[in-house]
């Protein structure tokens, strides 16, 4: 009697051990995911310093190692690559201004579609000098928190539309744009 109950605790535990382990990586799992509603938040702190040109915030929010797809035009990699690029547009656009329109949480990561309003008044812009006339584009980004910070980004914004209110003239085979005047 005695080896058999041995048996049914060890048969038992050997059961229940890969269920415990499962549920506590889930349990786990859930805390390092935020809320839906931090989730938001968090994301939507993300675009503030596109705003004001405070970048701080970059500190908390996104993850050191984070990673950017694809990196701009001379962006580094990770968190300490991000600032500089909020600087490179705001020196281009000092009025820019942008309004999330949608921001979808599901699980681990958040949608975001933003308007991005401003003047093209502060410098070039792939190759074209400052214009001074105003612009209106759309950004669409996905982000995957990790830890209660963003660990992960993929963007793309309408830049082709950019161009075509800049006036630029796109032919076939040539390697920049250029302005109709």
């Amino acid at each position: 009697m005695k080896q058999s109950t041995t048996r049914r605790s060890v048969v038992a535990a050997a059961l229940v051990s890969p269920l415990a382990a499962a549920t506590l990586a889930s349990a786990r799992a859930q805390e390092a995911t935020p809320a839906a509603t931090d989730a938001e938040a968090i994301v939507r702190a993300f675009y503030e310093p596109f705003n004001t040109g405070d970048t701080s915030v970059y500190d908390t929010i996104l993850a050191e190692d984070w990673a950017d797809h694809p990196l701009g035009m001379g962006q580094q990699p990770g968190r300490a690559g991000f600032p500089p690029v909020i600087e490179m547009f705001r020196a281009i656009f000092p009025d820019l201004h942008l309004t999330n329109d949608d921001v979808i949480v599901c699980g681990d990561k958040a949608t975001v579609r933003s308007t991005i309003t401003a003047t093209h008044s502060g410098g070039d812009l792939f190759g074209i000098p400052a214009s001074g006339k105003p612009l209106q584009f759309m950004a669409i980004d996905i982000h995957r928190l990790e830890n209660g910070q963003i660990a992960e980004t993929w963007h793309i914004e309408d830049f082709l539309s950019v161009l075509f209110q800049l006036g630029a003239v796109i032919s076939s085979g040539e390697a920049a744009a250029t302005p109709t005047g």
